[in-house]
């Protein structure tokens, strides 16, 4: 039985870390926040140090484990913790995120012989070397599902994980897109942007696969030469990013925008969504377009194709495909008609696949399904 009465499942989530705007993170905190209490009990590690002003607030206890290297005494103690916490508590479902918590996470699982060990995969591998992934097929032999967010990624994992077809399965994000009460209100006044100005935009932290060197150079091949456009995210590239927009023509239309209290505000700018990573898993951004009532134009990567329907809710294009890029967009801004047909529909598909509530209960049944086997 997957539970005795008035006693909940204990499960326990091992993460490398918890932080606003992680897709990863953020998908954890909505399924712990909407979990039946009154069937499963969460608990989370931490893998590193808690974040500053960073940390995701949960509704459940999160040890933080301090954990810097794999190769460490940290480490070490690390996967002692964690054994010791799953015999205890006698959990019999653990779930491992990224590569340095699936180590420890199905390390510590085999120690404490826990029965359902499942290891999730969100992404596409961009990071892929024969060492990590040497690593990945060694533990993935250890783990006995696998948990993915979209068909091209359970496709890539029985390829290259040599993972069994049917221990994979695919659930797909659920999101919602509601105003937040402590996000500041966001107005083109704000960058000085023009009422009639068209606006592009794009959300996602600013790292190298994300890849706004190529919407740089796509804002340079625009027909509609007045359009404005919004990079909103941080990270490690952004003064580079920022030199690169300052050597051209049209740097004044390029805006640098950070919000850790939600996109809402900001997506009511957006006339077109774009997306120009080389690699995504399942994309949040792009249901966030979508729920928001955006056309969407991306690049077809990893699960952007299950998003986002090409000449339906927007358009998926060869990746790296810059100059097609350009014309799609600037097809969209030529007709306001065309942007509010595609909006409407692909808010309408967003509800019915990527629920919050459908992606809470697919999980909690796929947990009973594997406790009853």
């Amino acid at each position: 039985m997957p539970m005795t009465k008035n006693k909940p499942t204990p499960i326990v989530y091992v993460i490398d870390h918890f932080y606003r705007g992680g897709g990863t993170e953020n998908q954890l905190a909505i399924l712990i926040d909407h979990m039946d209490r009154t069937r499963f009990r969460p608990y989370v590690f931490n893998l590193n140090s808690k974040l500053p002003d960073m940390s995701i607030e949960i509704d459940c206890e999160v040890c933080y484990l301090n954990v810097d290297s794999l190769v460490s005494v940290a480490a070490l103690r690390a996967i002692g913790k964690v054994a010791r916490y799953l015999r205890r508590n006698r959990v019999r479902i653990l779930q491992v995120y990224f590569r340095d918590s699936r180590a420890i996470g199905v390390l510590a699982g085999t120690l404490a012989r826990v029965k359902n060990i499942i290891a999730c995969r969100r992404d596409m591998g961009w990071w892929h070397t024969p060492r990590k992934m040497l690593i990945m097929r060694t533990l993935g032999r250890l783990a006995d599902y696998c948990l993915v967010n979209a068909n091209i990624i359970k496709k890539m994992v029985g390829e290259v994980e040599s993972f069994a077809e049917d221990k994979i399965r695919v659930i797909y994000n659920g999101v919602k897109l509601v105003p937040r009460p402590d996000a500041p209100v966001v107005s083109r006044e704000r960058f000085g942007i023009p009422e009639s100005a068209p606006v592009v935009g794009m959300v996602g932290n600013l790292r190298q696969v994300k890849r706004y060197d190529r919407l740089v150079r796509i804002a340079g091949l625009l027909r509609h030469t007045d359009t404005h456009f919004l990079f909103i995210g941080f990270g490690e590239k952004e003064e580079e990013l920022k030199k690169m927009v300052a050597e051209t023509e049209f740097h004044d239309r390029i805006h640098f925008y950070h919000t850790v209290t939600g996109v809402y505000n900001i997506l009511q700018l957006f006339d077109v969504g774009v997306l120009t990573s080389q690699s995504e898993g399942l994309s949040n951004v792009l249901i966030e377009y979508a729920l928001a009532g955006l056309p969407t134009v991306a690049f077809d990567v990893g699960g952007n194709s299950e998003v986002v329907i090409d000449g339906e809710t927007g358009y998926v294009l060869p990746d790296g495909d810059e100059a097609e890029m350009a014309d799609r967009i600037d097809r969209l801004l030529d007709s306001s008609e065309l942007r509010e047909k595609y909006g409407c529909r692909a808010q309408e598909l967003a509800h019915e696949k990527f629920d919050v509530e459908r992606m809470v209960q697919r999980t909690q049944d796929f947990y009973e399904e594997i406790l009853r086997t």
